[in-house]
């Protein structure tokens, strides 16, 4: 089930295409904390709403949004 934190974190992710998870997180760090937040966006890449490509760079992880995605936040 979805909250608002997950429908908040969609439109950061539709907001940075292709950018990486720290950018993703930034603005909800500091009222979440970061293991949290890291979960939804785990959590949402196996409900397919984003994408998780690991493969680009060296520990990074960067995100895009699916169409399923933009369907939830439209």
């Amino acid at each position: 089930m979805m909250d608002q934190l997950d429908v908040d974190l969609l439109k950061s992710v539709a907001d940075h295409e292709n950018g990486i998870v720290r950018e993703i997180i930034r603005p909800f760090i500091h009222k979440y904390g970061e293991s949290k937040l890291r979960r939804h966006i785990t959590n949402l890449a196996v409900d397919g709403l984003v994408k998780l490509d690991r493969r680009r760079g060296h520990n990074r992880v960067f995100v895009a949004i699916t169409n399923e995605g933009h369907k939830v936040i439209a």
